[in-house]
């Protein structure tokens, strides 16, 4: 495997587990927004899930 393919290959991974995160993060307030829990707009559940979405790559690059 070249360097290219590989590298290729770990941001691909990345771009998919920031999406699941940012997935779910749009599921839960969806859930709990037809529960009438929270009340959040897109702008913030969006930066909710880019946050979460940093937090989770931090965990995942750095917890052994």
């Amino acid at each position: 495997m070249t360097p290219t393919q590989a590298q290729l290959i770990k941001r691909v991974k990345s771009l998919a587990w920031r999406l699941s995160i940012a997935t779910v993060t749009f599921m839960t307030a969806f859930l709990l927004e037809n529960l009438q829990v929270l009340e959040l707009s897109p702008m913030v559940t969006m930066m909710i899930a880019l946050v979460l979405g940093e937090v989770s790559t931090y965990l995942n690059r750095y917890t052994p």
